[in-house]
Order: C-alpha cells, then sequence, then structure tokens
C-alpha cells in the first residue's frame, strides 16, 4: 500500500488485499490525511482482491470524514470480487464508486 497526497487530494494505492493486516498503515495514513485537511480523497481498489470488515469499517469512517469536511471520496476501479462484497453488504450505493481513475 502507498499513497501520494497532492495540493488538494489524497490517493491511495491498494495491494492484493485491504484487510486488517493493513489496519495501521491506513490509519496512519488517515491521520496524515485529516492533519494535512485534505477532503479530497480516492482509494485505488484495481488490485485488491479481498476486503475484510476491518476494511468496511475504514471505508465507512474516510466516508463519514469526507461528507462531515464537505469533501469527496470516491473509490476506483474495484474488481468484480470487490463489488460483490460491497453489494453483499449493502453498501455498494453507499459510496461513489467509478470505474477508473479519470472518473475519479
Amino acid at each position: 500500500m502507498d499513497f501520494k497526497i497532492t495540493e488538494d487530494k489524497a490517493i491511495v494505492h491498494f495491494d492484493n488485499e485491504f484487510s486488517i493486516a493493513e489496519l495501521k498503515d491506513i490509519k496512519d495514513i488517515i491521520k496524515e490525511i485529516e492533519n494535512r485537511k485534505i477532503v479530497k480523497i480516492m482509494f485505488d481498489f484495481r488490485n485488491v482482491k479481498y476486503i475484510d470488515s476491518s476494511a468496511i469499517g475504514i471505508l465507512v469512517t474516510v466516508l463519514k470524514y469526507t461528507k462531515k469536511n464537505g469533501g469527496v471520496f470516491k473509490i476506483y476501479s474495484p474488481g468484480e470480487d470487490v463489488k460483490r462484497i460491497l453489494k453483499l453488504v449493502n453498501l455498494d450505493s453507499f459510496f461513489e464508486i467509478v470505474e477508473n481513475r479519470e472518473e475519479a
């Protein structure tokens, strides 16, 4: 996992899975984003094959943060497995999901 912060937005790139194993790293990244008062956040899921309940909790936390601060949170390029998981827990319409970075 890595991330890039530009002047007004943050893009977080994930590897094969987004799970409890990455929890500390993603919390550190989110803290950095909040400290810089960035409210445009993009999660790049093009390589993600699996997300667990911890990851879903982080997604909800990031969405609440951006909404509270008048920002935008988008997930882009999720694979079919991730889309299926989000749909299974009725969150597929809760998040703004786009097919590629250009749409984000």
